[in-house]
């Protein structure tokens, strides 16, 4: 599913759902959260690639996870901020 679909059916669950839309190539679905209802879903290693894109090629993998922890998931959207899942392969 792309996620323009993912986007559609989320707002059909919960219109207050937080998005990122810098990393849509990383929204793999919808998870549920107890008392929250749906919430997006992303892929971490997904989001980590498209922040290498954006940060540029001079960031080392170091500069990439620091700016994820301090600018992403040390952000608190409320209780409908999107959850980062490790997907193991």
């Amino acid at each position: 599913m792309e996620a323009e679909q993912i986007k559609e059916y989320l707002a059909e669950l919960n219109e207050e759902a937080v998005l990122y839309d810098d990393y849509d190539e990383a929204l793999i679905g919808i998870g549920h959260r107890n008392g929250s209802g749906a919430i997006a879903a992303y892929d971490l290693d997904k989001v980590f690639k498209e922040l290498e894109k954006l940060l540029g090629p001079e960031c080392s993998e170091e500069d990439v996870i620091e700016y994820f922890d301090y600018n992403v998931m040390g952000t608190w959207a409320g209780e409908f901020t999107p959850i980062f899942i490790e997907v193991l392969k």
